[in-house]
C-alpha cells in the first residue's frame, strides 16, 4: 500500500507541476487552483508512504521520479531545450532511483 501512495504522490506532483506551467505565471486561476489542490494531496500521500518505506527512498522517487518525468514533458510537450547531457543525467537519476529501489526490496537486482 505504501508503494501506491508513493506512486499516486508522484502523479499528483507531475499534474500539479503541469498545472503551475499552464497557468501563465499564477495568472490563470483554474489552474493555479488545481496545482495548489493537488500539491497538497501529493503530500498527503507522499507523508502516507512515508509510514512503511525509508525516507530516502521516498524522497528520491518523488523528487527524481517527478524531475525525470517532467523534464520529458517539457522537452517534448513544452519544447523545452534537448542536449545530451540533459539526457544523460536524466537517465542517471533514473538509474538512482531504480538502484535504491533494489535496495528497497521493490525491484530485483
Amino acid at each position: 500500500m505504501s508503494w501506491m501512495y508513493l506512486v499516486i504522490a508522484l502523479v499528483l506532483d507531475v499534474i500539479a507541476t503541469i498545472s503551475l506551467k499552464m497557468s501563465d505565471g499564477m495568472r490563470h486561476g483554474m489552474t493555479s487552483f488545481l496545482a495548489y489542490g493537488l500539491f497538497v494531496l501529493s503530500f498527503t500521500c507522499f507523508g502516507l508512504a512515508m509510514k512503511k518505506l525509508e525516507v530516502g527512498l521516498v524522497t528520491a522517487f518523488w523528487a527524481g521520479g517527478g524531475l525525470a518525468i517532467i523534464s520529458l514533458i517539457g522537452m517534448f510537450y513544452f519544447q523545452e531545450s534537448i542536449s545530451p547531457y540533459k539526457l544523460i543525467f536524466l537517465g542517471l537519476t533514473i538509474i538512482g532511483i531504480m538502484g535504491l529501489s533494489m535496495q528497497q526490496g521493490l525491484l530485483e537486482p
